[in-house]
Order: C-alpha cells, then sequence, then structure tokens
C-alpha cells in the first residue's frame, strides 16, 4: 500500500525556479521576483534559507538558480534593465572523462557538444561544490547528478559513469567548472 503525501502540495518547481531567476537576471531584488512570480518576499526566503542549509531537491536548485541569477545580473535591483540582447553560448574549453589505466586514474580528453550538456543538465540535481585546489586557490564547481528516473542513453550513461568533467567560458570570459557524475 502506497503512502498519500500529506499537507498541501509545495507551489516551488522548475518552471517557478526559472521564473524567479529570469526575473533576478533582468534586474529585480528578489523581493520583487517573489512578488512577480506571485510569492510573498517571505516566503521567497524561506525556501532559499531551506536551499542554503541543504535541504536538497528543489529548495537547493531554487538557492543555486538564484546566486547564479545575481551573479549574472547586469542591472542594480532598482535600476531600469537595459534591452535584452541573447547571450552566447558558453565556450567549451576542455572536457575530459577520469578514466583508469595501469591502476592510476587519469582524465582523457573526450568530445562533447554544448546542446549534450544542456540535455544531461535537465535531467540532473544540481549541486554547487567550493574549496581550494592543491596550490590553494579557491574554487566553485557545479556538480550534476542525474535523478533516479532519468533516462539516458548508453553514450550519455558512459560519461557520467566516467565523471564527466567540463570547463566552460562564458561571455564575460569567466570560466566555469561543471561536473556530471553518479551521487
Amino acid at each position: 500500500m502506497e503512502k498519500r503525501p500529506r499537507g498541501k502540495p509545495l507551489k516551488l518547481n522548475r518552471d517557478v525556479i526559472a521564473e524567479i531567476a529570469g526575473y533576478i537576471r533582468a534586474g529585480s531584488s528578489r523581493a520583487g521576483a517573489a512578488k512577480k512570480a506571485g510569492f510573498s518576499k517571505r516566503t521567497l526566503r524561506k525556501w532559499n534559507k531551506k536551499g542554503r542549509e541543504g535541504a536538497g531537491g528543489v529548495y537547493d536548485e531554487l538557492w543555486l538558480a538564484v546566486v547564479a541569477a545575481e551573479k549574472t545580473r547586469d542591472t542594480k535591483p532598482g535600476q531600469a534593465a537595459p534591452e535584452a540582447e541573447p547571450v552566447p553560448r558558453p565556450e567549451i574549453v576542455e572536457a575530459t572523462t577520469l578514466e583508469q589505466t595501469d591502476g592510476n586514474y587519469a582524465r582523457i580528453p573526450c568530445q562533447v557538444t554544448y546542446d549534450e550538456l544542456k540535455y544531461l543538465q535537465s535531467l540532473s540535481q544540481i549541486y554547487l561544490s567550493t574549496g581550494r585546489t592543491a596550490n590553494g586557490a579557491p574554487f566553485e564547481a557545479y556538480k550534476y547528478c542525474p535523478r533516479p528516473e532519468a533516462q539516458l542513453t548508453p553514450s550519455q550513461q558512459n560519461l557520467v559513469d566516467k565523471a564527466l568533467n567540463v570547463t566552460l567560458r562564458d561571455h564575460r570570459g569567466q570560466t566555469l567548472n561543471h561536473e556530471y557524475r553518479r551521487r
């Protein structure tokens, strides 16, 4: 016998996350984005707090989307947003998989398209990983873990099994690290 979910259904979903992030990227404040999306600023603040504290699921996705949208926002809250120009696709600087040869692990270059990456992202949960490299420099990496119900092709499955690591350069020249792996 299947358990019935308790309480009201959650209004937060991927469409709402995309809508809120879009308003923030366009120059709205968090409170303004919440209002435009039909929620109170208090509700958005509660959802963001859950995501920041690692509650998981859509809360984490919302938190990461809000932070990313604020980093890419071209205007300050309250300023008029400039006419929207299409943002060019990020350039793939490097794509590698982790493979074992002679008992040692090595990163091997591989070919992957931006469309393949976007498709893998759409099937995944996102985690932000921060830390320091071996030489002490800080880094941020977005980790994409396919959801259990995701239907991957054999080639996509192979990339995920071999911990695909992609370095992208956006239109501003910033580099972003993305990793695709099983949880």
